[in-house]
């Protein structure tokens, strides 16, 4: 028989155990300093306002197993909104808005949800989008104004005398459904249990110690969730939860001074702005531990900002998925001490040893569905696969995506394996090195490149910021490319030189002997949710396109020669304007040029700049071209880097 358990009944816990201690601080505007003002709401607080969002709820038919979209902002209501909806049985929707509008109303019409919570502008992408949300029946606005339809949150929040009744619901029932944001392949709902969730709680408080008299910064919604279930208090970081790598660490600083944070959790790139932004004198005396995720953390950033924490304080990275969290963990210190020299030897990164019970296997590298494995399927230790997981913390099934679940899915006896489409490999340790996406593998005439551990090499270069190999052309016949993003953005010399050295580097290592060229980009593509993992595919089409258009040859000269007469015809007209204000027709034409070459041609300055840079070219020389030329020149400019590319275009082709 499946026991019976509800993760509100973890709130309720908290809040009779400790009512008054608080359980949430939010950012509520700016005082006359220009300080962030905070508020604060009690464990009871909470409490008392999911019981009177479940009563409202439950009047608008929001019961027991009705999916639920709630598009509402990281603040004290999304989580009374969130624990009101799991105590009646609802079943919340939550999708990443930073993926686009569009791909996010298809994950919303996959679901086929029947009830709708939302701040205005959600509401005005539900009306857009009319038949991504045609099974709705029940809707709610967050605001103080009735516009959109339906009833407001205000007007639901009832307070009453009794408890609300928790919903009776089991450990396999559906919690939450969890979309994985697409930036490495198909967007997927996760479907989330209350057993599940609760072993993640459970997860958490045994492998990192956090405890009710933990004061947590909170960067991302979950981790709010998570402490108001294990009695931690939250402080909503004052940041834009969706763009943690554009954070002000100057506010995020003090935030955690005043408030004398123990613990926080942040993403690489979060870690990196916040070490950016440090001033000398800066420190965070009163951290006990940090816990870095969604990509590996670069060893300058991981230094950084161990150098600001006190000697006592611990610095967790931990490697999961919207399927699973956390999967593995390893201490900063065991990092310095026994991995980081590995993974500037391109052997991957070491994320840790398992962690919530949860079982890892390596298995044969396949892009093909596996109804079933045996002994063989599985690789030795030591041997590059496929990172695949069983264990409590494990999603079950995605939501109504049979496809996915064929394909992410192995039933081997009693055992549910998740296959990660990470790839990787276990030490004698049973500690767990991640070596890179299975889709962002570079399959070349020699072998195969694994995208982390390639760029575990190059990561080290002290301008490199971080790189990203990718692969052109077909699987088995790529050609590696290396993307470099620097620290700063370099002088031509100095940008010759790190390229020079990035690839005499590369010849150094027997593994990345195939790369041959490197391109500064100016600023890598990152994921929608932690701003880190780093958007190959879209680097892999940007690299292929100028690889391509280098060896198709130097641009036209006969399109090149457009503008030029567009300029001897604006000289001809000022030379005889009485004749060309004569006759309207050529007056129009001229009038036409004039504003193509003059205005169209300078706004055409700011984008053309980054490329003209990038091919070598000062900022004067870029400003007259692009006057000159407009599209015609900067179009075709190159990175400096592809100048050999150009100069031996139409000479007979090599195999990549």
């Amino acid at each position: 028989m499946t026991e019976r358990f509800n993760i509100a009944a973890r709130l309720r816990a908290n809040a009779d155990l400790s009512p008054g201690t608080d359980a949430i601080w939010f950012p509520n505007g700016v005082d006359a300093a220009g300080e962030v003002r905070f508020d604060s709401l009690s464990f009871a607080d909470v409490e008392r306002d999911s019981d009177a969002y479940a009563r409202g709820f439950k009047r608008l038919g929001i019961t027991k197993g009705t999916k639920t979209i709630v598009m509402v902002k990281s603040s004290p209501e999304l989580y009374g909104v969130l624990f009101g909806l799991f105590k009646v049985g609802a079943v919340p929707v939550v999708v990443d808005p930073g993926m686009g509008i569009r791909k996010m109303v298809e994950c919303y019409k996959s679901v086929g949800a029947e009830a709708f919570i939302g701040i205005p502008l959600a509401h005005v992408v539900r009306l857009l989008f009319p038949d991504s949300f045609s099974t709705l029946r029940a809707l709610v606005t967050v605001s103080k104004r009735k516009l959109w339809g339906g009833s407001l949150l205000s007007e639901l929040h009832d307070h009453g005398a009794e408890l609300v009744p928790i919903a009776d619901t089991s450990h396999d029932d559906l919690a939450l459904i969890n979309f994985t944001t697409g930036s490495t392949g198909a967007r997927k709902g996760v479907e989330c249990t209350h057993g599940m969730i609760d072993a993640m709680v459970r997860s958490v408080e045994a492998e990192f110690g956090q405890c009710d008299t933990d004061m947590s910064l909170v960067t991302i919604p979950f981790i709010a969730l998570f402490n108001l279930m294990i009695r931690s208090t939250s402080v909503l970081a004052p940041m834009d939860q969706a763009k943690p790598g554009e954070v002000d660490a100057r506010a995020v600083i003090s935030a955690i001074n005043r408030f004398r944070v123990t613990m926080l959790f942040g993403s690489p790139a979060f870690m990196h702005r916040v070490t950016r932004g440090a001033k000398p004198g800066d420190s965070f005396p009163s951290l006990r531990f940090v816990i870095s995720g969604g990509a590996p953390v670069h060893a300058k950033v991981l230094d950084a900002f161990r150098a600001l924490m006190p000697e006592h304080a611990n610095f967790f990275t931990t490697y999961g998925a919207t399927e699973a969290l956390p999967i593995a963990s390893i201490e900063a210190r065991e990092t310095v001490a026994e991995t980081r020299a590995a993974t500037a030897e391109g052997k991957g990164t070491c994320v840790g040893r398992p962690r919530g019970g949860t079982a890892i296997r390596i298995l044969r590298i396949s892009d093909e569905a596996l109804a079933d494995v045996t002994a063989s399927d599985w690789c030795a230790p030591g041997a590059i696969g496929e990172i695949t997981i069983a264990g409590p913390i494990v999603s079950p099934r995605y939501h109504r995506n049979a496809e996915a679940d064929r394909l992410m899915k192995i039933q081997e006896g009693a055992t549910l394996w998740h296959r990660t489409g990470d790839l990787g490999w276990l030490d004698e340790k049973g500690r767990l090195w991640f070596v890179g996406r299975k889709s962002q593998r570079v399959q070349t005439a020699g072998g195969t490149l694994f995208s982390v551990a390639t760029e575990g090499i190059f990561n080290g270069h002290p301008l490199v910021y971080r790189s990203a190999l990718v692969g052109m052309g077909e699987p088995g016949r790529q050609q590696p490319i290396l993307c470099l993003e620097l620290h700063e953005t370099p002088d031509i010399e100095t940008r010759r030189r790190v390229v020079a050295e990035v690839l005499r580097l590369a010849q150094e290592h027997p593994s990345t002997r195939a790369v041959t060229l490197a391109l500064v980009h100016p600023k890598f593509p990152v994921d929608v949710r932690h701003n880190a993992k780093i958007g190959r595919e879209e680097l892999a089409a940007w690299a292929s396109n100028l690889v391509t258009q280098a060896r198709k040859g130097p641009p036209s000269l006969a399109l090149r020669s457009i503008p030029i007469f567009g300029w001897l015809f604006i000289a001809v007209g000022a030379v005889f304007y009485p004749f060309f204000a004569a006759h309207s027709w050529l007056w129009v034409l001229w009038a036409i040029d004039v504003f193509l070459s003059v205005v169209v041609h300078g706004l055409q300055i700011f984008v053309a700049t980054p490329r003209g840079r990038a091919a070598g070219h000062s900022p004067s020389t870029i400003a007259f071209m692009t006057m000159a030329y407009g599209a015609t020149w900067w179009k075709d400019l190159l990175p400096l880097e592809l100048e050999a590319e150009r100069a031996n275009a139409g000479r007979a082709p090599t195999a990549p």
